[in-house]
């Protein structure tokens, strides 16, 4: 299972996001909806996906504008792009907020954040 994470730029909550997740055993990717995005969403990252987290709402208007978005499982969490990089606070919320769609997801976020 492929989870692709979405935000604006694609380097703070997606990216984090992403990391934790691999580090937690799961297969992830990250991009940002904005055209200067350090890795653009594109048609191929949501193909690959078979689930798609955004990081908001718009974000999940702009993944519906692919084609290959058709049928996939799209997750909302509502988190603010007010965070720094693996703060702490963002690490706790994006488990908390996934615990209740993806909690396989979360559990292997909060085992990487337990080791750390």
């Amino acid at each position: 299972m492929t989870i692709l994470f979405v935000c604006s730029q694609g380097k703070i909550r997606s990216r984090t996001a992403e990391i934790l997740a691999v580090r937690g055993g799961m297969d992830a990717r990250s991009c940002g909806t904005d055209a200067d995005a350090i890795v653009p969403i594109n048609d191929h990252l949501v193909r690959e996906a078979d689930i798609i987290v955004c990081m908001e709402a718009h974000h999940a208007v702009t993944v519906r504008e692919f084609m290959h978005a058709k049928g996939k499982t799209i997750h909302v969490l509502g988190i603010e792009d007010i965070y720094e990089p693996f703060a702490p606070l963002l690490v706790a919320t994006l488990a908390a907020k996934l615990n209740a769609t993806l909690p396989e997801v979360s559990q292997a976020m909060t085992v990487i954040r337990e080791l750390s």
